[in-house]
């Protein structure tokens, strides 16, 4: 009864840490994240009523959660792991093939929402266990791991681009999610009942909670491991050597001005690997890269804003020709340094315009 109340407690902690990752900072490496956290919180929320009287009064949700969300998991934490690649941070509509299982899943189970009440669905379930829910939980389980295949790949692909710290935290998140796909097969096959997953639910919560409140908390946390931990990978004044460089490059041809600018071609232009970059920002600027190149992009927005020569441009010309992508980005950013928004900032300084 203790750990059913604990799981309870952990679920509802996981629904607050899923909402607030997703509003904290909108990025697909934290939405996915978010999602991932928010569906294995209602599906403990799913398990306790489901194991619970509450079933027998009300039993209009049964079977109604788990097969689906099943075939979630694998994506999500795939887009997550895919998202520490500078080149792949946007989810496109030719990635929609990755709901396929989960739409197939819902037409095999489409007598559960067309034509079934809940005491029908709680009988067939009983009734047809192992004849055909089984199955459903064998097809969780194969999906689960082709997903862990996959990511496994994904990572062999990111390994030579990411900094140490990025890929400790790959390495952690993608051991917990093997975990946990060692442990879902173990219960699948061997649980007495459905009930017996309690320890899996306990275990795999506390992991990704843990790994959900450290972002929530401190967005940065994984900076201020690497600076306290990994930076003897990298000398201080190779860091500086490399910063230094850095600046040139964005002073000298201004690459921070071209929209989708990757940190794979500024490393290739400067002939330097990914993560030794990566690294020296975060280790000796507390930025990433993308922080860096707003600075830069940020700092000339300034100037054309201030500019008298430039007051007929629309707010929207200045984000383009300062290397953003469209004006949504360019006010997030902007007002992230400025604690205003770029209309406000060029109204401010019409005084230095005119004297």
């Amino acid at each position: 009864m203790i750990l059913r109340f604990v799981l309870l407690f952990l679920s509802l902690i996981g629904i607050f840490i899923s909402g607030s990752l997703f509003f904290r900072t909108p990025n697909l490496r934290n939405r996915s994240l978010s999602f991932f956290i928010l569906l294995f919180s209602l599906q403990i929320l799913n398990f306790l009523y489901g194991t619970s009287q509450i079933v027998y009064l009300y039993p209009q949700f049964i079977g109604l959660y788990f097969f689906t969300s099943g075939f979630l998991y694998g994506p999500l934490f795939y887009f997550h792991v895919r998202s520490f690649n500078e080149n792949k941070k946007k989810i496109r509509w030719k990635h929609l093939f990755h709901l396929i299982p989960c739409l197939v899943m819902i037409w095999l189970t489409r007598d559960f929402y067309l034509t079934l009440d809940g005491y029908d669905r709680m009988q067939i379930i009983e009734s047809q266990f192992f004849n055909r829910i089984l199955y459903y939980n064998y097809a969780i389980v194969a999906h689960i791991v082709a997903y862990g295949v996959v990511i496994l790949l994904e990572i062999k692909h990111l390994r030579h681009k990411l900094s140490t710290v990025d890929k400790t935290y790959v390495f952690g998140v993608c051991s917990i999610y093997l975990l946990s796909m060692v442990m879902h097969a173990f219960f699948v096959e061997f649980a007495g009942s459905w009930r017996d997953f309690t320890p899996y639910y306990l275990t795999i919560s506390v992991y990704f909670l843990l790994v959900g409140y450290l972002l929530y908390t401190n967005p940065k946390f994984l900076t201020s491991i690497g600076g306290k931990y990994f930076s003897s990978n990298l000398g201080e004044e190779e860091m500086k050597a490399i910063v230094a460089k850095m600046d040139a490059l964005f002073k000298s041809e201004g690459v921070f001005l071209q929209r989708n600018l990757s940190l794979s071609q500024v490393a290739e232009k400067l002939n330097i690997p990914s993560y030794k970059i990566s690294q020296s920002l975060s280790t000796h600027l507390a930025e990433n890269f993308n922080d860096y190149v707003n600075k830069h992009r940020i700092k000339h927005a300034e100037n054309l804003l201030k500019s008298s020569d430039f007051q007929h441009y629309k707010i929207e010309a200045i984000a383009i020709d300062s290397g953003f992508n469209n004006k949504v980005t360019f006010y997030k950013a902007f007002t992230a340094i400025h604690q205003m928004t770029p209309s406000a900032f060029r109204k401010a300084h019409i005084y230095e315009r005119v004297k």
